[in-house]
């Protein structure tokens, strides 16, 4: 069963957070990986769907994610603790970040069918796009969930030689 009752500050509560179940049972690096392909496949699907806006939502949604990790790393860099963040990015990031490329392309495809239908009517323009762009979006979708699998692991040295020749 795994759930049972627990106080958090003198209140009595019914049922543990299902985060806290998840990590109590199967370890932490599997909450976080479900933790990762939450977080990276909405990322993913918003910046797909914005897309569909003419490109623009995609561009922002890029950068934005551009300027946030820029940021991060450059903090991170001048804190002084660059082996364990290199380590941490040189896993994944390869994967992460073209996922969200191609998933911007994707919808970047369907938005440029609602602008340029050709002979076409407008709705079987974008019908067309989006079983064009379905392949390039489940494809950048498993390159996330391999993203969140890299992240959830702890590195070795095997795992460090191989993300620092991917990075």
């Amino acid at each position: 069963d795994g759930i049972r009752d627990y106080k958090v500050t003198g209140v009595q509560t019914c049922a543990l957070p299902i985060y806290e179940f998840v990590r109590e049972k199967f370890g932490s690096s599997f909450a976080m990986f479900g933790f990762y392909i939450i977080n990276n496949v909405s990322i993913h699907f918003r910046i797909f769907a914005s897309g569909v806006l003419l490109g623009a939502g995609a561009v922002y949604g890029l950068g934005y994610q551009g300027i946030f990790l820029g940021a991060m790393f450059g903090y991170v860099h001048a804190s002084g603790n660059l082996h364990r963040l290199y380590t941490f990015c040189a896993s994944h990031s390869s994967f992460e970040l073209l996922g969200f490329i191609l998933g911007a392309a994707a919808g970047v495809r369907i938005g440029l069918a609602l602008v340029h239908p050709g002979r076409l009517p407008r709705a079987a323009a974008m019908r067309e796009a989006g079983k064009r762009a379905l392949p390039v979006l489940l494809g950048s979708t498993m390159m996330l969930v391999c993203a969140a699998d890299r992240k959830s692991t702890r590195l070795n040295s095997s795992h460090l030689v191989i993300s620092y020749a991917v990075f």
